[in-house]
């Protein structure tokens, strides 16, 4: 049987080596879609694996397949060196303020470089509290201005996205580092006090460590845009977890797991999502992550999902029993009794219901 474009591309991004397409049109088509498509160039050219036919550019302007990667990747650096000379700007204008903000996602990839092949629409800068006022101001005065027309509006946790003509997208200024839902899960505080100084030219600030990294972005995902309620995994995410899982050292996955174990559901989604890696682009499972049956089995229902996209699931009910399941709890450091693991099925109905607890005066839960 053929494979399906996103098996085809999953086995182009896996971390093993597999056969070329037989078409690559769609395999490209899909890639560009999910934003990953200097992510295929990169694995490509990283595993040996670019189609061995000549770059050309017709007279009709069709170009074979390696002219197409190549212009793909000239253009995802071009359009990466604007964007890193736009962030440096901003952030240097915020020094000259007294404020230091921490780069989040993409904008950690341009400081650091790694990894190079990431694709970004936006930049997050978080500055908690009431310094994200004044770098929004900041931005302000370098002449971004909120679009009234943008499908991206402002939330709880950032100001009103800002543009400017000549930014080829928009940037966001966070007072928190993720969505309602997300912030207490993963508290700013938390992320805050893990970071490490960046420069960028001139300009100074700060970005989170490898594991406080992996974690948000992969929470982001599954709880600020709302996968665990969709029961789907966001592909370009998905990858990028997948990368940033690999980059770790021992030390750093042990921290990533210790991170982890400060909710269930923290865990569970972190089981959820190295099921999904491993199963789709081939992640190698290192100590001290092991791959946990019911994951395997939820995983694989949810890229069933992600290749079909659109069809109506609510997956509250999935959430809870799986971040429940008592074999999980017992992983938990308080999971070891009855009552240990039914505080923590408690913990997980607040963090699930949390708007609705919040609206009627609890405290929110860090």
């Amino acid at each position: 049987m053929t494979p399906s474009p996103l098996a085809t591309l999953a086995a182009c991004l896996a971390y093993r080596d597999a056969p070329a397409p037989a078409a690559w049109e769609p395999v490209l088509q899909l890639a560009t879609d999910h934003r990953l498509a200097s992510a295929l160039v990169a694995r490509l050219r990283g595993k040996g694996a670019v189609p061995n036919v000549p770059a050309i550019v017709l007279p009709n302007g069709i170009r074979t397949v390696t002219a197409q990667l190549d212009l793909i990747w000239q253009a995802h650096l071009e359009r990466t060196a604007t964007l890193t000379a736009h962030l440096t700007e901003l952030v240097a204008a915020m020094n000259a303020a007294g404020l230091e903000p921490i780069l989040l996602k993409g904008g950690r990839a341009l400081a650091t470089g790694a990894p190079e092949w990431r694709s970004m629409r936006d930049l997050d800068l978080l500055l908690p509290g009431r310094d994200a006022a004044r770098a929004h101001e900041v931005a302000l005065g370098l002449g971004y201005r909120p679009n009234p027309g943008s499908t991206e509006k402002a939330g709880k946790h950032h100001f009103q996205p800002l543009f400017r003509d000549d930014f080829p997208g928009w940037i966001e200024i966070h007072s928190r580092a993720a969505t309602h839902r997300a912030e207490g899960l993963l508290p700013t505080p938390l992320l805050a006090a893990m970071t490490s100084p960046v420069t960028l030219g001139p300009a100074r600030a700060r970005v989170l460590t490898g594991p406080a990294h992996t974690l948000h972005a992969l929470i982001h995902h599954h709880v600020g845009h709302r996968g665990d309620k969709g029961g789907a995994f966001d592909l370009k995410g998905l990858f990028e977890f997948t990368a940033d899982l690999r980059s770790l050292t021992a030390a750093e996955r042990e921290t990533l797991l210790s991170l982890a174990l400060r909710h269930p559901r923290l865990l569970a989604a972190l089981d959820l999502w190295l099921a999904g890696a491993h199963t789709l682009f081939a992640l190698p499972v290192e100590p001290p992550f092991t791959l946990v049956p019911d994951a395997i089995a939820r995983a694989a229902r949810a890229l069933a999902r992600t290749e079909t996209p659109g069809t109506r699931y609510g997956g509250v009910g999935e959430e809870i029993a799986f971040a429940s399941d008592a074999t999980r709890l017992v992983r938990q450091p308080t999971g070891h009794t009855p009552l240990g693991r039914l505080a923590l099925r408690g913990k997980i109905l607040t963090s699930m219901f949390r708007p609705m607890i919040d609206l009627f005066g609890a405290q929110p839960d860090q």
